[in-house]
């Protein structure tokens, strides 16, 4: 090896990242995660993959876990006073290492003799010969593994930059003796030219390794990392923790989402790894997609997942949960309610979690807004909406507009079913809706819109868009397809939804008649026959005809309370705009559209609007007729 290439640190590296996410304003302490990679260190359970879409503080956890376990770090002053010092794990060991019994307790209410009463009473005068009772804290574990610390998107960042120094020396002619003396032996002797990103990872690890541990690593040994390893426990008793960040990069990103020789290295490295290493005390992988079920030679089935679609019990350790949310709020003296409207719509495990991203930038900014951040698997999620590629549908149709007529039904707040059981994480491997709304799910587009995770079937899962924030992205990413030729349906909504709102400022009753009339009874494909002549099937309507005048200007609030009784649908804008004036809809099946507007008066509805706003308010009343379909509107505005 020579000086002229720059050996990137992946074991042991310091806590300084973490040490900058620790000083943050914003940070929220996440240390009980550690309690529970603790309790499973060389257990059977010790492999774990944990999955969210991009900005749920993933890397956060990722720097947390290398600062706290890694030789390379001094860590005491990050984590001695943090929510982890205030457990301990008690391991119970019964006779013949039968039974192992781990149990995590608040120190300021253990109570060691209620758990073993009961082992002293079936083992009574043995208990002393026969129970281990082992009380680890924070401390046991603390700064005490060898850590390989992977960032994958740093990888390949640094195997880009070493390709293209070693085009340019391809490139200088003529080299003198002194150059040639010292580039041709390193470029010969390594042979990286033809060095793959996972051989390049390999080889980098263990002269990381060779330098920590010199005169054991063997200086032919250039790639196969799992045999340093166990030939480090042998020798050195060195026992290892590995953390790989964006884990997923090879299966999402261009190019290398096309590149199957070299995914395939990729998993078979993963596999031979992390299978039957007793020199691993601990894996732990982080990314946006799941594990993929790639195949039975070379799938990483050791691996417990913790996902969008299966949380566990890490589901408050990534993101920001509800009280952390209101805290943040609470201090920087913003509204919680208009951050949850925008930001929530996550529940995990019961667990409503925001992102964090997201909800930091509105608190600094002062400023609620889309900061939503799309990734390259979005992308190619979005090519199958859009017919760039081809989906193969459940009725083996290929029907573009019936996945836009689904987007367009979930941004105007409808719910959707789906099976998430056969969703394979491969992008690659879409062949169904169902495997769409699972990589959906998986990239933060959609949600639960119950608590299906906490089963472990997810056959009919109901789904929905989270919160604005999104619905605000999705509307977007339909505008970019408005004037596709195949896409000619979302142009036509678009200036229908501008005619509506026009017409509506312009109290130009019958166009908002017909047009409501023209939607309501054109959507059949997108309302159940059941609900067809009831009222939400008109919320629904109008919601629909909204969705490019009012999403991004307006807060919509459905049943909204407004003292005794609940309005159908109020539009409160979100800054003053004449453009786009506060409206409340009222809706009466079979009476007439004056009836509605006579309720909205007598039950005094614009006091949800008063609270912010004193400028002129739209009543518009709308009724239908069941038996004729027809619709009539009328529309007033109250100026007091």
């Amino acid at each position: 090896m020579t000086d002229l290439e720059i050996i990137p640190q992946f074991v042991n590296d310091s806590e300084e990242l973490f040490l900058q996410y620790r000083n943050d304003p914003f940070y929220q302490d996440k240390s009980e995660l550690l309690c529970y990679t603790n309790k499973i260190l060389n257990t059977s359970s010790s492999c774990i993959c944990v999955t969210r879409p991009r900005r749920f503080g993933k890397s956060l956890a990722f720097e947390m876990l290398n600062a706290y376990y890694s030789k390379g770090c001094d860590s005491d002053r990050l984590f001695f006073n943090a929510k982890i010092s205030k457990f301990d794990l008690i391991k119970i060991t019964t006779p013949n290492s039968l039974i192992t019994e781990i149990v995590e307790h608040h120190q300021t209410s253990i109570r060691l003799n209620q758990l073993l009463d009961p082992l002293k009473a079936e083992f009574k005068e043995k208990f002393d010969q026969y129970i281990r009772v082992n009380i680890e804290d924070y401390k046991t574990h603390l700064n005490k593994y060898d850590v390989i610390k992977i960032t994958l998107n740093d990888v390949i960042d640094l195997y880009q930059q070493r390709s293209q120094e070693i085009a340019l020396l391809d490139q200088m002619k003529p080299l003198t003796p002194k150059e040639r003396e010292l580039l041709l032996p390193f470029v010969d002797r390594l042979c990286i030219k033809q060095e793959s990103i996972i051989k390049y990872l390999m080889r980098s690890i263990i002269n990381n390794l060779r330098e920590q541990y010199p005169n054991i690593i063997p200086d032919t040994t250039l790639y196969d990392l799992k045999s340093v390893l166990k030939l480090l426990y042998k020798e050195c008793q060195c026992k290892f923790i590995i953390l790989i960040d964006e884990w997923d990069v090879l299966f999402r990103d261009e190019p290398y989402i096309n590149d199957q020789k070299l995914k395939l290295e990729y998993v078979d490295f993963l596999r031979q790894l992390f299978k039957s290493n007793k020199a691993v005390s601990l894996a732990y992988i982080t990314g946006i997609l799941p594990i993929l079920k790639y195949n039975s030679e070379s799938s990483l089935n050791n691996f417990i997942e913790y996902s969008m679609l299966k949380p566990r019990e890490l589901a408050p350790f990534f993101g920001f949960t509800k009280d952390e949310t209101m805290a943040l709020c609470s201090k920087a003296n913003i509204s919680f309610e208009k951050i949850s409207k925008w930001y929530d719509g996550y529940l995990l495990n019961g667990i409503h979690i925001y992102n964090p991203y997201s909800v930091i930038n509105a608190i600094t900014s002062k400023q609620i807004a889309n900061y939503w951040t799309q990734t390259s698997a979005s992308t190619f999620a979005f090519n199958f909406i859009f017919g760039t590629n081809k989906l193969t549908l459940t009725n083996n149709e290929n029907n573009v507009q019936e996945l836009q007529d689904l987007l367009m039904q979930l941004l105007s707040g409808r719910s959707i079913k789906a099976n998430l059981n056969t969703f394979a994480a491969d992008p690659q491997k879409i062949t169904t809706k169902d495997h769409l709304y699972g990589l959906l799910l998986c990239l933060g587009y959609l949600s639960f819109n119950n608590t299906a995770q906490l089963n472990d079937d997810l056959t009919e899962c109901s789904l929905k868009i989270p919160n604005y924030e999104v619905q605000l992205a999705l509307k977007e990413k339909l505008l970019e397809h408005e004037y596709d030729l195949q896409n000619s349906k979302i142009h036509m909504l678009n200036q229908r939804s501008h005619d509506f709102l026009e017409a509506i400022i312009n109290k130009d009753q019958k166009l908002v008649a017909k047009l409501v009339q023209e939607v309501h009874n054109n959507s059949v494909e997108l309302i159940s026959f059941q609900e067809y002549n009831h009222e939400s099937a008109l919320r629904f309507t109008l919601q629909f005809l909204l969705l490019f005048s009012a999403l991004g200007h307006y807060n919509f609030e459905k049943e909204a309370s407004t003292g005794s009784r609940y309005a159908d649908l109020i539009l409160i804008p979100l800054r003053n705009d004449l453009a786009h004036p506060p409206i409340i809809f009222e809706f009466k099946l079979n009476r007439s559209s004056d009836v509605a507007i006579k309720q909205i008066i007598e039950q005094n509805y614009k006091q949800k609007i008063r609270l912010n706003s004193k400028e002129p308010i739209y009543y518009v009343g709308i009724n239908y007729d069941k038996d004729t379909k027809e619709h009539e509107c009328t529309i007033t505005i109250d100026l007091d």
